[in-house]
C-alpha cells in the first residue's frame, strides 16, 4: 500500500471518528417573561402600584429586553431555547399573541423554540386590560389557545404528545429529546396528572431502548429551592423522582421562583432560572452531552440593543443599575410591615433588605460574606425577616449563575 492511499485511509478513519463523537447540545434557558400587550396596558398610574407590589420585574421595558434578548440568542445560536412558563404577565390572550409574534423571529433564524405553560399563562381570573386609574377583564388564553398560538414552538413539531395535558416530547437531535411537563392546563396546578405520569414513564422507556438522552423542563419546581414550598414544589416529585432515577434522568430545567438558582438531589440537578425580567436581566447557556454538562448565565446585551436602535433612554443604557433599583424599591415596600415604626434604624434595614435580594434573585451569594453585620442587624431585627434572612445565608458564598458536573 503506497503512502498517498496509507494518508487517504487515515484522513478518511479520522473524520468518521469525530462524525460518530456526540457534539454538545447547546440549550439558551429563560423563564417567566410575564410578557403584557401595550394594547391591554398604559402602564399608568395602576399598573405602576401592580408592579410596585410584586418583586422587582422591570416590565415597563419589556419589549427592549425581549428584542434584545431575542438578538444575543440569533448570536448563541443554539440548539434549542426553552422557555419553562409564565410568558404571559396574566394569561391575556392578546398578550400571548403577540409574544409569539415577537419569539418567531428565532424561527426565522432557524432556532427551535420550546414553550411551555405556568401558573400565570392558562384560565387565568386575572387577565385585565389596564388604563389609568383603572382595569377591566379581559380574554384570558384556554389550553387550547396556549396550543394553537405556540402551535411552531414545540407542539407542532413533537416526537410525542400527551393527550391529557400540554406535555410533549421535543426531538433535538439523533442523541437528545426534552421532555415538556405541564402542571397548569388543568384544574389542579402543581400537580402532574397520574395519566401524564404514565406518559413520561412511557417516554423514558422509549428512550432508554433507543439510548437517548433525555432532558426535562416544566414550569413548576422539583425541589425546595427558599422557603416557600406550596405552590412551587411540584405536589407529587417523589413520582417523577423515581422515574427520574429509574430510567437514568439527570437534569431538570424550571422556572416559577423568578430567582437564579439550582438544587442537586437524588442524582438529579434542578436549575432554576430567574425570570427575565428581573436583575440583572439575564438568560442561561446549559451545554449538554451525554450525562455531563457545563451552565452559565450571561445578561442581555440592553445597551447594545439601545445604542444599535438609537434609544436614549438612560434606563436602557443601564438597565442593571435601573434593574437593581426596581427590586431594592419594591422589597422595601413589601417588607415595610414587617417592621415596627418605632425601630430607630427602620429606613437602613429596608435598604439592606433591599440588596440582599439583589444578590439573591441574581444568585450570586458570592459577596455574602461581605455583609456579616448587615444579615445579623437584619437577623436580630424580628422573627420573620430573620428566617427569610437566614435561609439565604445558607448560600453564602455560592454562584449560581455557573454549574457543571
Amino acid at each position: 500500500m503506497n503512502k498517498f492511499i496509507k494518508l487517504t485511509l487515515i484522513f478518511f478513519l479520522c473524520l468518521t471518528l469525530s462524525s460518530c463523537k456526540k457534539k454538545d447540545l447547546k440549550i439558551v434557558l429563560t423563564s417567566d417573561i410575564h410578557y403584557i400587550s401595550k394594547e391591554i396596558c398604559d402602564f399608568g398610574p395602576f399598573f405602576s402600584r401592580v408592579l410596585d407590589s410584586a418583586d422587582g420585574k422591570i416590565t415597563e421595558y419589556e419589549e427592549e429586553i425581549v428584542e434584545a434578548f431575542i438578538d444575543d440568542v440569533i448570536e448563541e445560536n443554539p440548539d434549542v431555547v426553552v422557555i419553562t412558563g409564565d410568558l404571559s404577565f396574566n394569561g391575556a390572550k392578546q398578550s400571548h399573541e403577540e409574544l409569539a409574534q415577537r419569539l418567531r423571529r428565532l424561527l426565522d433564524n432557524d432556532i427551535k423554540v420550546l414553550v411551555l405553560p405556568g401558573n400565570h399563562d392558562v384560565y387565568s381570573n386575572m387577565a385585565a386590560k389596564f388604563n389609568g386609574e383603572e382595569y377591566e377583564m379581559v380574554e384570558s388564553a384556554k389550553s387550547l389557545d396556549f396550543y394553537n398560538i405556540y402551535a411552531d414552538f414545540g407542539f407542532k413539531d413533537a416526537l410525542y404528545e400527551d393527550e391529557y395535558s400540554l406535555s410533549y416530547v421535543s426531538k433535538i437531535d439523533n442523541n437528545n429529546w426534552i421532555l415538556m411537563i405541564d402542571a397548569n392546563s388543568y384544574a389542579n396546578e402543581c400537580v402532574v396528572k397520574k395519566e401524564t405520569i404514565e406518559f413520561i414513564e412511557d417516554v423514558l422507556i422509549k428512550a432508554q431502548k433507543e439510548k437517548v438522552k433525555v432532558t426535562v423542563a416544566c414550569h413548576q419546581n422539583l425541589f425546595k429551592h427558599s422557603n416557600f414550598d406550596w405552590g412551587y414544589v411540584l405536589i407529587n416529585k417523589d413520582k417523577l423522582i423515581d422515574l427520574f432515577n429509574k430510567y437514568d434522568v439527570n437534569l431538570f430545567l424550571s422556572g416559577h421562583l423568578h430567582i437564579q438558582h439550582y438544587m442537586e438531589e437524588n442524582g438529579v440537578t434542578e436549575i432554576c432560572s430567574e425570570s427575565l425580567m428581573m436583575t440583572p436581566i439575564q438568560y442561561g447557556v446549559l451545554n449538554v452531552n451525554g450525562d455531563k454538562f457545563s451552565y452559565n448565565t450571561k445578561n442581555v446585551n440592553v445597551k447594545d440593543y439601545a445604542i444599535r436602535n438609537n434609544l436614549e433612554d438612560e434606563n436602557l443604557l443601564d438597565i442593571v443599575k435601573y434593574a437593581d433599583e426596581r427590586i431594592a424599591y419594591t422589597n422595601k415596600l413589601k417588607f415595610d410591615s414587617r417592621f415596627s415604626d418605632d425601630i430607630e434604624n427602620k429606613e437602613e434595614l429596608l435598604d439592606l433588605i433591599g440588596k440582599v435580594n439583589q444578590m439573591y434573585f441574581s444568585g450570586d451569594l458570592t459577596r455574602v460574606k461581605e455583609f456579616e453585620e448587615e444579615f445579623a442587624k437584619l437577623i436580630d431585627s424580628n422573627e420573620s425577616v430573620k428566617a427569610y434572612v437566614e435561609r439565604i445565608k445558607k448560600d453564602e458564598g455560592k454562584d449560581y449563575r455557573r454549574l457543571s458536573n
